[in-house]
C-alpha cells in the first residue's frame, strides 16, 4: 500500500509538476475514479511563455476534460491568419473556418489562451487537496511495488504508480527516458502586451518570416469596457547559448528582438514589442526529445505526460495541445484496463499498471513522433526560405503552405471516454 508522508494524502498515484500535462492527467484520471496527488515545485500555478495557440485538437481535449467553455469564455476565436514575409507582405491568408481538414468538426477552433487559463480550470475540477504547491521533487525511483519519490526535505512517498509532468528538465526523464533530450539552435521570446483597441471586430493573426527568424502576432481577448486588445507575440531565432545570456534585462530584451528584426517593416510587431512592460518578456530556449515511433519511454510504474515525455519545438504550436492529449488518453487507457481486469485501480498490480503504461506511450509514440518530426521540418523551412530574394520566399512557402493541408497535424480524439470504468455496481447499472 502506498505510505503517506508527513502532510500529505495517502494517494496511489503521485504526479510530479502541475502543468498542462500534470493537471490533465490529474482530471482524467479523477474521472475515471483514480485519485492522485500533483506536486508542484512553484509556490502557485505556474506561468511559463504567457500564452499558447490550442488549435482543434487542443479543445477536443479540453472537452472530454469538461473544462473547454471555462476557457473559451476568456479568449476570443482566430479568424484569419495571415503568412508574411519581413515587410509585411503577405502571400498567403487563410480564413480559420474554410481550411481542412475538419474530419469530424463542425468547425474550426482556434484560440491564443493565456497561460494560466487551462490550469487554472482544470485544477478547479480536482478534489480538495490534490494539489500542493512548493514541494520539490528531487528524485523518483521505480521499485517492485510501483515507484518511490523523493522531496527536498528528506520525505519519501510509496505509490503505485508516478507520473512525471515536469517539464523538459524533467529529473524522471533524465534518469529513465529512452530518448535523449537536445537542445535546438533556437531561442524564442514571448509576451502579452495590451494595444489600445476602439471594438473587437475581426483582428488578424499574422506569421512572419525571415532569414533564420520566425515571428508572429496574436490576439487573443478584448477588453470592451478599457477598450483594450491583448495581444501575444514571439520572435524565434537561431542563438547561441552566450548570446542568450546576455539578455538579462527588459532593455536588453527589446534591443535583442530589434536587432534580430533591423531592416523589416512590420509596424504592428513592432507596436506589440514597444507595448512590453518590464517583466513582461521572456526569452527561452528551446528543446526537443524526438522519440521514436512504436517505442515506450520510460519502465516499471512511471510514465510522462507532455515536454517531460515528448518535448517539441513550437513550429506546429502542439506542445501544449499534445500534453492535454497525453492526459485524456492516460485516463482512457485505465478505465478500459480497469474494465478488462474487472477491478478498480487500487486491485490493478504493478505487472498490470507497467502494461498499461506501456500501452499508453506505444500508442502515444506514434502521434508525437511525427509531430515532433514535422514542427522541427516545419521551423527549419522557414527560416531557411527567408535566405532568399523575398519575392521568391513568398512564391515558395505560398506554395508550400496549402490551405488544404493547414490543420492536418489537428487531427485527434480521444480514442474513448472517460467516465467510471464499468465494473462492480456500475457494470450491473449498465447492464439493468
Amino acid at each position: 500500500m502506498p505510505q503517506a508522508a508527513s502532510g500529505f494524502p495517502i494517494r496511489e498515484v503521485v504526479i510530479v509538476g502541475g502543468g498542462y500535462g500534470a493537471l490533465a492527467a490529474a482530471l482524467a484520471l479523477h474521472k475515471v475514479g483514480i485519485p492522485t496527488l500533483v506536486l508542484e515545485r512553484a509556490p502557485t500555478t505556474r506561468q511559463e511563455g504567457f500564452a499558447w495557440v490550442a488549435l482543434n485538437n487542443a479543445w477536443r481535449a479540453f472537452e472530454a476534460l469538461g473544462v473547454a467553455d471555462d476557457i473559451r469564455k476568456d479568449h476570443m476565436p482566430q479568424t484569419r491568419i495571415n503568412y508574411a514575409d519581413s515587410h509585411q507582405v503577405v502571400y498567403r491568408s487563410l480564413d480559420v473556418q474554410t481550411v481542412g481538414p475538419r474530419k469530424g468538426l463542425q468547425r474550426n477552433e482556434i484560440r491564443v489562451i493565456r497561460r494560466l487559463a487551462a490550469p487554472t480550470a482544470m485544477a478547479d475540477l480536482l478534489p480538495e487537496g490534490t494539489v500542493h504547491y512548493g514541494c520539490k521533487v528531487v528524485d523518483v525511483t521505480t521499485t517492485p511495488s510501483g515507484a518511490e519519490v523523493e522531496l527536498d526535505g528528506g520525505q519519501k512517498l510509496q505509490a503505485k504508480l508516478v507520473i512525471a509532468g515536469d517539464g523538459v528538465h524533467s529529473r524522471s526523464a533524465a534518469k529513465y527516458h529512452k530518448a535523449t533530450l537536445r537542445k535546438a539552435p533556437v531561442g524564442s521570446w514571448r509576451s502579452l502586451v495590451e494595444l489600445d483597441c476602439e471594438q473587437q471586430g475581426k483582428p488578424e493573426s499574422t506569421f512572419y518570416s525571415g532569414p533564420n527568424i520566425r515571428a508572429g502576432t496574436f490576439p487573443c481577448a478584448f477588453d470592451a469596457t478599457r477598450k483594450k486588445m491583448l495581444w501575444f507575440f514571439f520572435v524565434a531565432t537561431v542563438m547561441s547559448d552566450q548570446e542568450m545570456a546576455g539578455y538579462d534585462s527588459h532593455e536588453k530584451h527589446v534591443k535583442g528582438i530589434r536587432k534580430h528584426t533591423r531592416g523589416w517593416e512590420a509596424p504592428h510587431l513592432e507596436k506589440c514589442v514597444s507595448a512590453a512592460v518590464p517583466g513582461g518578456i521572456q526569452l527561452s530556449r528551446i528543446y526537443e526529445r524526438p522519440v521514436k515511433a512504436g517505442e515506450p519511454w520510460f519502465e516499471g510504474c512511471l510514465t510522462g505526460v507532455g515536454d517531460c515525455a515528448h518535448a517539441t519545438r513550437p513550429d506546429l504550436m502542439q506542445g501544449g495541445a499534445m500534453a492535454v492529449e497525453d492526459g485524456v488518453e492516460l485516463g482512457v487507457f485505465f478505465r478500459e484496463a480497469m474494465e478488462e481486469a474487472g477491478k478498480p485501480f487500487g486491485e490493478l498490480t504493478p505487472a498490470q499498471i507497467a502494461a498499461v503504461l506501456r500501452k499508453y506511450e506505444t500508442a502515444r509514440s506514434h502521434r508525437v513522433a511525427q509531430i515532433i518530426a514535422a514542427s522541427t521540418k516545419t521551423g527549419n523551412m522557414f527560416r531557411r526560405a527567408g535566405f532568399l530574394p523575398r519575392w521568391l520566399m513568398r512564391l515558395v512557402l505560398a506554395w508550400l503552405y496549402q490551405p488544404f493541408a493547414f490543420l492536418d497535424h489537428t487531427l485527434w480524439a480521444p480514442h474513448g471516454q472517460l467516465c467510471p470504468p464499468l465494473i462492480g455496481k456500475h457494470k450491473d447499472l449498465a447492464s439493468a
